[in-house]
């Protein structure tokens, strides 16, 4: 084998070297960034879960509603035994929230 190939083979091996602890570098510093992220969005989620199950005045708006409304005691019980007042919630929140990311312009929210 020549000189030059010896040291081309050698360049290559270096290369693939430096390839290989590039991209290890760059798979950790983006787990590192996912990390952080979820870390920081888990956080925010759980503080506004904490947040919404602490007002939950679903089920008093609605027997509120149902006294007023001569409804038997026994078809309010069911409502709130199979939790339609919280489903109601949930979607009232959904339709909250997506409204409120229509006011942001499509610039910043359509790729």
């Amino acid at each position: 084998m020549s000189f030059f190939g010896v040291i081309i083979d050698w360049l290559t091996t270096f290369w693939s070297w430096i390839e290989t602890a590039l991209t290890w570098i760059l798979d950790g510093f983006i787990l590192l960034l996912q990390f952080v992220f979820f870390t920081i969005f888990d956080g925010l989620l759980t503080i506004i879960e904490t947040f919404l199950t602490t007002i939950d005045l679903s089920a008093v708006a609605f027997n509120y509603a149902a006294a007023w409304s001569n409804l038997p005691t026994q078809l309010v019980w069911m409502i709130n035994a199979v939790g339609l007042p919280q489903c109601f919630t949930l979607l009232g929140a959904a339709y909250l929230i997506r409204l409120t990311l229509n006011i942001i312009p499509s610039v910043f929210t359509r790729v």
